[in-house]
């Protein structure tokens, strides 16, 4: 079974778009690439938001808080693609973790904030919706996909997921 969009949004919904190892909020990618281009077209510098290959120098944000579904059991151990294996991790935890168990993992430290942690948290994914209805045609395949998959999930305007 493969990782579908619909399956790797119910985790991330599940998981509050919140890093399962580290408790900081992650972001959903395709709106960082959208935005970096709605900020080119209003005359500023929006390099550094993105890069598909997530490089830290053109990308800090995702390389640390880039959203990836992590496997519990890892698919080298035996692990399988299922909603009960999954969750979601930053990018930077997930390479930490790499193929090892879960349980091997050293838990880095909690993020703790004042006022605890976030509780409506969406990834940017409403972004990333607002800013690919505005431009459907310039939608790579792979977003056109991800608009379509957030449109049949329980997403809505209202603000609850």
């Amino acid at each position: 079974m493969a990782l579908t969009m619909k399956l790797r949004l119910r985790v991330f919904q599940r998981d509050k778009w919140i890093c399962s190892y580290c408790g900081r909020p992650v972001v959903f990618h395709p709106s960082l690439r959208l935005l970096q281009e709605f900020v080119n077209e209003h005359g500023f510098d929006g390099s550094g938001y993105y890069h598909r290959n997530w490089i830290n120098d053109d990308a800090p944000l995702l390389d640390y808080l880039g959203a990836v579904i992590d496997h519990i059991r890892p698919i080298a151990r035996g692990g399988r693609d299922t909603e009960d294996n999954l969750k979601t991790s930053c990018n930077k935890c997930n390479a930490l973790k790499n193929d090892r168990e879960e349980s091997s993992l050293q838990p880095r430290r909690q993020v703790k904030s004042k006022y605890g942690a976030p509780m409506k948290w969406d990834g940017l994914s409403r972004v990333f919706v607002i800013l690919a209805d505005r431009t459907p045609d310039e939608l790579t395949a792979q977003e056109k996909r991800w608009r379509h998959a957030m449109r049949e999930s329980s997403f809505d305007r209202v603000g609850r997921i």
